[in-house]
């Protein structure tokens, strides 16, 4: 089944208006509005992981976040196995950009997470991310543009307020 195309309209004025506020704002309203974005789909996979009742603290279900962050391991996997994809920045679409970021979707550094996922010899498999992923994929772009637009503009008016204060 191929994937339907995407378009989103709009990014060049974002562009723009994300260089005004500097580097590190820019990051931080990309970070803002990615982490806003992928939070649905990890409510998604928490709500699908199996759980099971008589563990306590840092479990399957609980370990799974949106971040920045990988484990050594996962860092070293996502570096292999992407190759430098595109990246979303606050120049636009680039695999080269310096003021990049990458948002994470999933469960942390446990051993068992993709076993649980995918299942083993003596385990059947339990999938919580892909269903999660296919379920919720769909609205991940829609408003993307809007978003963007809106997280802009409270830094905007962050900045103007500082500047009116100084």
């Amino acid at each position: 089944m191929a994937t339907p195309a995407v378009k989103i309209e709009g990014l060049a004025e974002l562009d723009a208006m994300l260089a005004e506020l500097g580097k590190a704002t820019g990051k931080n309203v990309l970070r803002r509005v990615a982490k806003k974005r992928l939070e649905p789909i990890a409510a998604a996979m928490r709500a699908k992981a199996p759980d099971d009742p008589a563990t306590t603290g840092r479990d399957l279900k609980r370990s799974i976040v949106v971040s920045e962050k990988l484990s050594k391991r996962q860092a070293a996997l996502a570096r292999s196995a992407a190759g430098g994809g595109p990246r979303m920045t606050a120049d636009g679409w680039r695999s080269d950009a310096k003021n990049s970021i990458t948002m994470y979707a999933g469960p942390g550094p446990l051993p068992h997470a993709h076993m649980q996922e995918f299942g083993t010899v003596h385990h059947g498999a339990q999938p919580f991310v892909r269903p999660a992923w296919d379920g919720q994929k769909n609205g991940l772009l829609p408003g993307l543009a809007a978003d963007m637009k809106q997280e802009i503009g409270k830094a905007i008016a962050r900045k103007a307020k500082r500047a009116a204060r100084s």
